[in-house]
């Protein structure tokens, strides 16, 4: 029985210790809030400057993996996710610093709402821009080094691609630059095999199988001396059109990207 007294009256000792230990640190935090705000502050900071690191270290790690091939992509795309990152973790813990300090977080938010829709309806084109070549990136379109055509009138060698714009190097040298947004279709040059068709023209009074035979063997011998050029022997795939001047006939070749020429 005195063993029980004993008992009870030291779990009530220990939770009346507990809550002079509560009152204290709450009678602290109300005396010294400011105090209280600026430690919280600089924990956040600290917290959210590790969870920045983090992220971006695993987001560089994962598209260093995914994209080893094409390290404009790679490296395009991670600098988007790193801005994406820091601004998003900066704001969060911005907010949550100002709550810390006894400030109002909703007005604010409010007002920083008004003013995000104020400046999207002013920079709709950028938006568009900066959507438009995260796609491009993300769907690899083109990349830097590549030969392409846009929207059936820019022609050139791919220099840059950014979020905002495309950079082309023109046949001349002159720099060309598109933005994102108003691209609307990509011819490429640079991924498949390429078709070449060459015709030729013989007189009425030749042999069409004699002169088959004979553009069959200069292919052939062609083909042998050029490998490095064409992907597969070119074939005579006959007579395709009769002119006012003779017969017409068809050659076939593939040849690697930027060796059709």
């Amino acid at each position: 029985m005195w063993s029980g007294v004993c008992k009870k009256s030291r779990e009530e000792w220990e939770k009346n210790k507990e809550m002079n230990l509560l009152t204290i640190i709450e009678k602290w935090h109300a005396g010294n809030g400011l105090i209280v705000g600026i430690v919280d502050a600089v924990l956040i900071i600290a917290v959210a400057f590790l969870l920045d690191r983090v992220i971006c270290g695993l987001a560089k790690h994962g598209m260093k993996l995914s994209l080893a091939k094409n390290s404009n992509r790679s490296l395009t795309l991670y600098r988007l996710v790193r801005s994406v990152v820091h601004y998003t973790v900066a704001f969060v813990a911005l907010v949550m610093i100002l709550s810390k300090l006894g400030i109002n977080v909703a007005s604010i938010l409010a007002a920083a709402g008004v003013l995000g829709l104020a400046v999207s309806f002013g920079a709709q084109s950028l938006i568009k821009d900066i959507f438009a070549g995260f796609f491009i990136i993300l769907e690899n379109q083109y990349a830097v080094g590549e030969y392409i055509i846009l929207n059936q009138k820019f022609t050139g060698t791919v220099e840059s691609v950014g979020l905002r714009v495309t950079q082309m190097k023109g046949s001349d040298g002159e720099l060309i630059v598109v933005p994102n947004g108003s691209i609307t279709d990509v011819l490429n040059y640079c991924r498949y095999d390429i078709r070449v068709k060459e015709t030729f023209e013989i007189s009425f009074d030749s042999s069409i199988d004699r002169a088959e035979a004979v553009i069959a063997a200069a292919a052939k011998e062609y083909y042998m001396e050029h490998r490095d050029l064409l992907t597969e022997e070119p074939t005579v795939e006959g007579l395709e059109t009769i002119g006012e001047n003779g017969f017409s006939i068809c050659l076939i070749a593939y040849t690697k990207p930027m060796s059709q020429w």
